[in-house]
């Protein structure tokens, strides 16, 4: 049995009338820490996924969802 993951993928809101709060700026630099800069200032976790080909093993699509909480439970305590 799969365990119930709590997490949820962010969905973007559209908000014409919203105040500027945080905001990014990256220029020269890797589409990677680009992302890690995004995550880090809208405090989230990045989930990077790679799609392959079945047959071949060439990459299809790359993805990546923005999460307020990654992993599972494996309800340990301290």
């Amino acid at each position: 049995m799969k365990p119930v993951l709590n997490y949820i993928d962010f969905l973007p809101e559209y908000n014409d009338g919203a105040k500027k709060v945080r905001t990014v700026t990256a220029k020269e630099s890797n589409y990677f820490n680009i992302l890690q800069s995004i995550a880090e200032t809208f405090e989230a976790w990045l989930d990077l996924q790679v799609v392959r080909d079945s047959t071949t093993g060439a990459i299809t699509n790359k993805i990546v969802k923005f999460k307020n909480y990654i992993g599972t439970d494996n309800y340990a305590n301290f």
